[in-house]
């Protein structure tokens, strides 16, 4: 059964900077406005977004990107499942949408 609809808006802070990919040694000697931070985050984390059972799906100026020239790391993963349209005007970076399934879908 189908029921409702879901526009999702908004964006993800995905991990910039890691300390764990971060070298540090490059500005030791810096004065402290100069050293490199960094973040304590997971450069593998992933974030997955299923919708199950939805008449309408709508990912309204989703940000659902990271950016290796910012020095960002993460991904997306959207699925689907007996979703009746589906509708798309997100920034997609490092999003794997290859598992969307729906009747009809628009992207814009």
């Amino acid at each position: 059964n189908f029921g409702g609809s879901v526009v999702l808006t908004g964006g993800i802070d995905f991990c910039s900077k890691p300390c764990s990919l971060s070298s540090g040694s490059s500005s030791v000697n810096a004065p402290p406005s100069l050293q490199e931070k960094c973040n304590d985050c997971n450069a593998n984390s992933r974030l997955v977004i299923t919708f199950r059972e939805v008449d309408h799906v709508y990912l309204k100026e989703t940000g659902l990107a990271s950016y290796a020239s910012y020095d960002e790391y993460g991904s997306a993963v959207v699925r689907t499942s007996a979703v009746r349209s589906f509708r798309s005007s997100a920034y997609l970076s490092r999003a794997d949408m290859s598992q969307v399934k729906a009747n009809s879908c628009w992207k814009e």
